[in-house]
């Protein structure tokens, strides 16, 4: 799995613990995370939310994060 160039944003449904929001939640890369390693479960992603700006950092699993991938790839969820 290879993670994209520099410290894009992706986004992903989810809710915010903070306001109850349920939507695209924005995440994005952290600086101390290695996201090529392929042995892992999950990844350390930092988060926020659109309606209240509360931020994050958030386990991601591997799975979600893959269809952020592929979903950016397609030119969705950036």
């Amino acid at each position: 799995m290879t993670a994209p160039e520099g410290n894009r944003r992706y986004q992903h449904w989810d809710a915010c613990d903070e306001c109850g929001f349920q939507g695209l939640m924005l995440y994005q890369h952290r600086a101390d995370e290695d996201y090529s390693d392929e042995d892992v479960l999950g990844f350390m992603m930092d988060s926020s939310c659109p309606a209240c700006g509360q931020e994050a950092a958030v386990l991601v699993v591997v799975e979600q994060y893959q269809e952020m991938l592929r979903l950016s790839k397609a030119g969705i969820g950036e």
